[in-house]
Parts: structure tokens; C-alpha cells; sequence
């Protein structure tokens, strides 16, 4: 459910849900403290409560900056890695110009079917965590015209040279694509995210009371400032699905648009 959510849900939704959610806890814990706990706790108590408070929400984030400086440079170098990826492609299609002309047709339609394997059924797939098995059988099919034609190609040997380079780099590419399937971000490092947010939201909510206006704003705004952090780290969840996501769009540029 969580999944489904973080990879489907619009980045407006996520937003709301992180920033409304832990300020209704931090005015729900306020609410608690003044109507059931005021008496416990003297004006000391609270002083020596809200620097540790302080610290302990500090140090969380710069937790929090460090995991979203993480998520933040996957996402840009996947998205240089589909950059690639797609390049790649459109200097295969030029190589195969050069092959003799029996068998451009043949090379460019086995191009041309792991463009668009790529381009709709793994994009679709990587959506839900998975690969496209009709993307692995066309690069299978190119690897297969490369070792057929070889003994045909002798007196074209540097185009099927540059259109094997290129075909072993694209493999390279494609499987560091698909190690990004999974998320950056551990699950337990999630777990730890989540505690945290909630247990010091709750904790700072306990310590002010409702009563006391400037200790109640200082709540709200912490729960804020750790909604923002926290719907930015979630729709960096998965990268290829959710409101921020890796674009397919390079594979329909450029000589991939005829495809």
C-alpha cells in the first residue's frame, strides 16, 4: 500500500499528506500536554527539555540533508545515464547505415523494436520495480544479427567494430538503469526517517502545551520544516515512478523520433 502510494500518488498529494499529517500530531500531542500533563512538568523542566530538544532536532537535520543530497545526485545521474542510454542508441542507428544494404533494414527494425520496448513496455515495468522481458529479448535479438552477420561483414568491419562498441556499452547502460530499480534510500534508513520525524514532532507538541502561543508556532513550524523534508525524501522514493520521476522523453528525440 505504501509503495502503491508513493508511486502513484501526485507530488502535490504526498506534500500534503507529509505536512498536514505531522501538524495535526504536533497540535495533538500540544493538546494532550495542556489538558492532561501541565502540572508535571515546572518551567525549568521545560527550559532544560527544549535544549535538548534543540540538539536532538539539529543533529536530525542534518540527517535529513544528507539523505535527500543523496537521493537528490541518484536521480540527477540516472537521469545522465538515460541521457546516455538514448544516445547510444541514436549512434547505433547511424552505424547501421554503414553495413551493407541487405542488411540495414534488418539491423534498423532490430533497433527500432528495443527502442520502443524500451520506451513504453520497460518504462511501464520500472514503474512497478520490474524490468520489460520484451526489452531483454530485443537486446538478445541485436546480439543475436551481430554474431549472425559477422562472417558477412568483412569488407565492412569498422561499422560493425562501432556498432558492436556500441552495443556493449548499451548493455552496460541498460542494467545500471535497472540497478536503480530499488531505492537509494535503505527500507531500515526509512524506518529510522520516519521515527525520528514522528518521535521529535511529538515530543517537541508534548513539551509546549497549547496553551503558551510562541511554543505552539515554534511547534507548527518544526512539524512543517520535517513535512517538507520528509515529502521530498518519499517522492524520491522510486525514481522512475511517482510526481518526480526519470523522464522517457530522450527516446523519442532526436533519430528515435521516427520510431
Amino acid at each position: 500500500m505504501f509503495d502503491y502510494f508513493i508511486s502513484y500518488a501526485p507530488v502535490g498529494v504526498v506534500n500534503a499528506t507529509c505536512l498536514l499529517g505531522l501538524l495535526f500530531l504536533g497540535y495533538i500531542a500540544a493538546w494532550f500536554s495542556s489538558n492532561y500533563c501541565s502540572s508535571l512538568f515546572s518551567e525549568d523542566d521545560r527550559i532544560h527539555a527544549d535544549s535538548v530538544l534543540k540538539i536532538t532536532s539539529g543533529g536530525f537535520f542534518f540527517f535529513l540533508a544528507f539523505v535527500i543530497y543523496t537521493s537528490w545526485n541518484s536521480f540527477i545521474n540516472t537521469r545522465h545515464l538515460v541521457l546516455d542510454e538514448a544516445s547510444t542508441l541514436a549512434t547505433m542507428i547511424h552505424e547501421v547505415n554503414y553495413l551493407p544494404k541487405p542488411a540495414q533494414s534488418i539491423f534498423n527494425q532490430a533497433v527500432k523494436n528495443y527502442v520502443i520496448a524500451i520506451r513504453v513496455d520497460e518504462w511501464q515495468s520500472m514503474r512497478k520495480g520490474h524490468l520489460s522481458p520484451s526489452a531483454t529479448m530485443a537486446l538478445e535479438r541485436l546480439y543475436t544479427l551481430k554474431k549472425k552477420y559477422r562472417a558477412a561483414f568483412n569488407d565492412h568491419s569498422v561499422p560493425l567494430l562501432n556498432f558492436t562498441t556500441q552495443l556493449d556499452h548499451l548493455l552496460v547502460l541498460r542494467e545500471t538503469r535497472l540497478d536503480q530499480l530499488d531505492s537509494i534510500v535503505p527500507d531500515a534508513m526509512y524506518h529510522i526517517i520516519f521515527t525520528g520525524i514522528i518521535g521529535i514532532t511529538l515530543f517537541a507538541g508534548f513539551l509546549s502545551g497549547k496553551d503558551d502561543f510562541m511554543r505552539l508556532l515554534g511547534v507548527l513550524g518544526l512539524a512543517m520544516i520535517f513535512g517538507l523534508n520528509l515529502s521530498l525524501i518519499l517522492n524520491f522514493y522510486h525514481i522512475f515512478s511517482g510526481g518526480i520521476c526519470i523522464s522517457n522523453a530522450p527516446f523519442y528525440q532526436g533519430p528515435l523520433a521516427n520510431f
